[in-house]
């Protein structure tokens, strides 16, 4: 009885030391999900500023936009040169485009024509 009594006792003794040591983890995993929240909560605010700081950003550029109204004679030359060259490449790819099918049907032809030569029976 006596040594059941002892082993009770021990039992008792590690349940409480490892009772402690997890309220020493419940209060540092707290502690450190405190930290965290603070962290979150202050680059949160951060981000909010950014937010603000970028909206007033694009406010002043859609104002400085509609200040400048007609674009100016040197952007409508550029924009005139821009069409300009667009459409000259569409006809150059279009030509291109062209000659390489002219181009393979003369190679057919030509293949064609050869064997027609170097397997002709009368030649």
């Amino acid at each position: 009885m006596q040594e059941h009594i002892h082993h009770l006792e021990e039992s008792y003794t590690k349940e409480k030391e490892r009772v402690k040591a997890l309220q020493v983890e419940l209060l540092q995993k707290g502690q450190e999900a405190a930290s965290t929240r603070e962290r979150m909560e202050s680059l949160n605010k951060q981000l909010q500023e950014q937010l603000k700081n970028n909206e007033a950003q694009i406010a002043k550029l859609k104002r400085q936009l509609a200040i400048k109204g007609l674009p100016s004679s040197s952007t409508t030359e550029l924009e005139n040169s821009l069409r300009s060259m667009t459409d000259r490449l569409i006809r150059m790819q279009a030509l291109n485009e062209s000659l390489a099918n002219e181009k393979a049907a003369l190679l057919l032809r030509l293949q064609s024509e050869l064997q027609v030569t170097f397997y002709s029976p009368f030649c």
